[in-house]
């Protein structure tokens, strides 16, 4: 039987309220005021700040004894700061790190932008608790490898890509990968290639639609420097294409430093340079290439920022970014701004000025953290000694959306032991936790995460994983980490194409955008719909569905539209009887009524089991391959399944994991 996509956990909805256009103090934050190097601490944070749900970790460009930059974690209250590493040029170490490191929960992973064993720079990797530092790879110039990167990387899959500044074939930088352990590195791309390309990329890639994304500060003309370009290309290196050209157009921004973000149909970035008022642009552009659009341009002496060399973040409804100088009315004396604005570029806001208070840190060269509804980041100067500082800003805390009652959302398998039988499982959201019965506890993921665990190899056995609204990051614990979604949306992994695994996607409740990563996108539900994808036709693919509370709609997409329970009902889909035939497994229709404890199947049984405050579980829970009806009750941390056991396993604030 092909396994059952059907599980639950609670998904809470939020809603970021709107800032109005003028200036936002509140909120803002020093967390840490970097030492320099008389105190062994760092200086110079050029990079932004990585979390892995308990600590945030950083680096600093300069700093440490030696003076050759740091890497340092704190905590998300500005407590427990502690410098992990500090480099060193001597004996062929590195040093420079520039960029934003990465994690995989236990592991760092960044760039150093000078020294190493050839003196160009290294990709490096240490573990969160300051252990087993390594020099993974050491760029080589002059044998067409890449030299002095300036950004960090990103993963997909077992796979690190990354660029840097010089190097390559020519000389102009290169787009790079290598595995984890530093072997089968590759330069997929060296700039430039041929007239009109790029060259000097400063930015990461990212990832988005199955392609590489990226950006460079400059463009290889017989005249003379230009703008910079817009590229994509595959993973592979191959169909490598210039998107857009900049400082072409009118009023068009120059110098790419800062990276891209994407919402999964339109790119976001800024320039350094250009635009109307030459103190640089935000734009936006199709994944294609279309629509290039100015949605801000930054203007010095009126209070605005200037000069942005960061990449954007969002939180799924706003982009927040900034600039490295301006702000306080100054052209070039301001000490930089936090700003927000909407992806459209309206309702522009400062949300801080930077040096606008004693002590306050000046000239943020990062991208920006989104973590449990604060940004934080760092800065190069400032603080107390002027060696730069962590910040944060917190927004007010968030107001739950009236959301669909209860607020349970489907995720997929749990059968985390591959004997092809459910197990009982909780995550505990306020620490990470991950316990399944009679295996073992795994720390993955923490509060704001939601569970989505499946067999995302197709390996048979359920994937400790998680999706975190906040940043759109999909962490698979061991297999990848990408980025796909954001805070409006709901996860909803399904096997969508039938190849026996789990595949990324998320539900967008304001559109009803269906969007399965690299595979297809779909308009399907509205905003008062609950997803509920399962296999309804026996045929080894997850179908879209959608169930309308208000009205006890069921539409799967494709199959049917049937009237099946009420408001306050929750779906259930499953395989919960044998009929035969071509559609012997297909996923059924059925409720949990839990004001009654009525469990409803269509044109099936009805049972009661279970009552009010309960959360319902299915699961093949006897290898019988069947799903058997269960509930778990946090009050006592109660496990009752009909007819198989009961056990008492978690309970409080924990979420049952289980199919």
């Amino acid at each position: 039987m092909m396994k059952r996509i059907v599980s639950l956990a609670i998904v809470l909805a939020f809603s970021v309220a709107c800032l109005s256009a003028g200036m936002a103090q509140s909120g803002y934050t020093i967390l840490h005021s970097f030492g320099g190097q008389t105190n062994s601490d760092g200086s110079s944070s050029q990079g932004g700040l990585v979390s892995d749900g308990s600590a945030l970790y950083g680096t600093t460009t300069y700093g440490g004894t030696n003076d050759y930059g740091t890497i340092f974690s704190i905590n998300p209250d500005g407590s427990g700061y502690s410098v992990l590493r500090e480099f060193s040029a001597q004996s062929d170490g590195a040093a420079g790190p520039k960029g934003s490191i990465i994690s995989d929960g236990s592991t760092l992973y960044g760039t150093a932008s000078y020294y190493g064993s050839n003196s160009y720079g290294t990709v490096f990797s240490l573990e969160t608790d300051g252990s087993g530092y390594l020099d993974i790879h050491s760029f080589s110039a002059y044998t067409g490898d890449g030299m002095m990167p300036q950004s960090g990387l990103i993963s997909l899959g077992s796979t690190l890509y990354g660029t840097t500044s010089n190097g390559g074939t020519v000389g102009g930088g290169t787009v790079f990968s290598l595995d984890f352990n530093g072997s089968s590195s590759m330069v997929l791309h060296s700039f430039p290639d041929f007239a009109g390309d790029g060259y000097l990329p400063y930015s990461n890639v990212i990832a988005e639609a199955g392609s590489l994304y990226g950006t460079t500060a400059f463009t290889w003309v017989t005249s003379g420097p230009s703008g910079g370009v817009l590229y994509s290309m595959s993973p592979d290196g191959s169909g490598y294409t210039l998107l857009h050209q900049f400082g072409i157009q009118t009023g068009d921004g120059t110098f790419v430093v800062g990276g891209l973000l994407s919402d999964s149909t339109r790119l976001y970035g800024t320039t350094t340079f250009g635009g109307p008022n030459s103190y640089g642009t935000i734009f936006s552009v199709n994944i294609d290439g279309s629509d290039y659009t100015n949605i801000h341009s930054f203007s010095s002496f009126t209070g605005d920022g200037m000069m942005p060399v960061a990449s954007l973040v969002s939180d799924g409804s706003r982009l927040y970014g900034t600039t490295l100088y301006g702000g306080g009315g100054m052209p070039y004396g301001g000490g930089g701004v936090l700003f927000a604005l909407n992806n459209d570029g309206s309702g522009y806001t400062i949300l801080h000025d930077f040096s606008a208070q004693t002590g306050d840190g000046n000239s943020p060269w990062c991208t920006l953290l989104f973590e449990n509804n604060t940004l934080y980041g760092t800065t190069m100067s400032g603080g107390e000694l002027d060696y730069g500082a962590v910040f944060s800003y917190a927004f007010p805390s968030p107001t739950p959306s009236p959301a669909p009652t209860p607020a349970y959302m489907v995720i997929s398998s749990g059968d985390y032991t591959g004997d092809g039988e459910s197990d009982l499982a909780i995550f505990r959201p306020e620490s990470g936790l991950w316990a399944v019965r009679g295996l073992g506890r795994v720390y993955f993921g923490g509060a704001g995460d939601i569970p989505v665990s499946g067999d995302y190899n197709g390996d048979g056995y359920a994937d400790v994983s998680i999706f975190r609204p906040a940043t759109g990051l999909w962490a698979i614990k061991e297999i990848t980490r990408v980025y796909f979604g954001g805070a409006d949306q709901m996860p909803v992994p399904g096997d969508y194409n039938g190849d026996g695994s789990c595949d990324i996607a998320v539900f967008g409740k304001s559109t009803g955008l269906w969007a399965v990563r690299d595979l297809t996108r779909a308009y399907f539900g509205t905003t008062d719909d609950m997803p509920i994808p399962a296999d309804y036709t026996g045929d080894g693919v997850t179908d879209p569905g959608i169930f309308r509370p208000a009205s006890g709609l069921w539409a799967i997409r494709g199959v049917t539209r049937a009237y099946f329970g009420t408001s306050g009902d929750t779906p259930v889909p499953g395989d919960y009887t044998w009929y035969g035939g071509q559609n012997q497994w297909a996923a059924e229709i059925a409720i949990f009524r839990g004001s009654t404890g009525l469990w409803a199947i269509r044109n099936g049984d009805r049972s009661y089991f279970g009552g009010r405050g309960d959360i319902p579980v299915t699961g093949n829970f006897t290898g019988s391959a069947l799903e058997k009806t269960g509930i778990f009750r946090p009050e006592t941390g109660l496990w009752a399944i009909k007819g198989v056991t009961r056990a008492y396993f978690g309970g409080g604030s924990d979420l049952p994991v289980t199919k």
